[in-house]
């Protein structure tokens, strides 16, 4: 009997979000929102700064192109929408989860790719490779590599994701992304052209204040509540178990209700950025 594949925590992560986003906002995006300074903060304007985003990363598609592969499309919304303007697109993800989901919004339209970036195998060719916040999964040293092997004559990569700053001081507690000094060292090494690079930092830090009001308003009560309830109940029991994942504990109750989630940390230590590059 072969070994029993792990559940990937990325995965499982992205799967309860487009579960919850189906009940909550009656939606299946995964990405961030755009927030413009017309828009309340409010999670009932969640869907709304979503579609906005949306609009955002499709204005930079560049004239001409025509076949787009959506790395990491997550339920396939974004796919859909760019097959709605025309264009004709794949959909890339490793998540059998999200996959099944994917092909149920595109119906036949598309290919779905169930793997990830760097194991894909195909024939196919494409003008334009789509990272919408999936770069940061792809590890640096396949990501541009695979996408010029798959990428038509002068094609572009358009990224669109958040980096880190690497900003000195205290650590961050929002994990995620490669180190934008890094990238743009070792995109160096390839023969790409920067066409754009738009820092919209400022338009999608305010989701991690989102983020914050749900952990403090919701989460952080459910966790306190939970552990009364085993505290009171099964006293001894609790007390070894606390005891066996102290450790765990603590750097869960320290990551997610320290307060450092929120929107002012993320500009100190993400940078987002929409950056298209034109290939050979």
């Amino acid at each position: 009997m072969g070994k029993k594949q792990k559940y990937d925590s990325k995965e499982a992560g992205l799967a309860v979000s487009l579960i919850m986003g189906k009940y909550f906002l009656k939606a299946e995006d995964l990405h961030y929102g755009y927030w413009t300074e017309d828009m309340e903060l409010d999670i009932s304007n969640m869907v709304k700064a979503q579609t906005k985003y949306s609009e955002q990363l499709i204005s930079h598609i560049p004239e001409g192109v025509k076949t787009i592969l959506d790395v990491g499309g997550g339920a396939g919304m974004t796919t859909k929408r760019l097959l709605e303007k025309g264009y004709k697109v794949d959909c890339l993800t490793p998540s059998p989860d999200l996959a099944a989901a994917a092909r149920k919004n595109i119906g036949r339209d598309s290919d779905v790719f169930e793997t990830k970036f760097e194991d894909l195998k195909t024939d196919k060719k494409y003008d334009l490779i789509l990272f919408s916040e999936s770069f940061q999964y792809v590890p640096t040293r396949y990501s541009i590599p695979k996408s010029l092997k798959i990428l038509n004559k002068n094609g572009y990569i358009l990224i669109s994701d958040f980096f880190k700053t690497g900003a000195p001081g205290q650590k961050s507690a929002l994990s995620g992304g490669h180190t934008l000094s890094k990238f743009l060292e070792f995109i160096e090494n390839f023969p790409l052209e920067l066409i754009k690079d738009v820092d919209i930092t400022d338009f999608t830090a305010p989701n991690m204040d989102i983020v914050n009001g749900f952990i403090i308003q919701v989460a952080q009560p459910m966790w306190n509540i939970i552990f009364k309830y085993f505290d009171m109940n099964y006293p001894k029991g609790f007390k070894v178990l606390k005891k066996i994942y102290r450790k765990k504990i603590e750097k869960t109750e320290k990551k997610f209700f320290a307060g450092r989630l929120n929107g002012e940390q993320f500009k100190i230590h993400k940078t987002y950025r929409i950056m298209l590059y034109k290939g050979p």
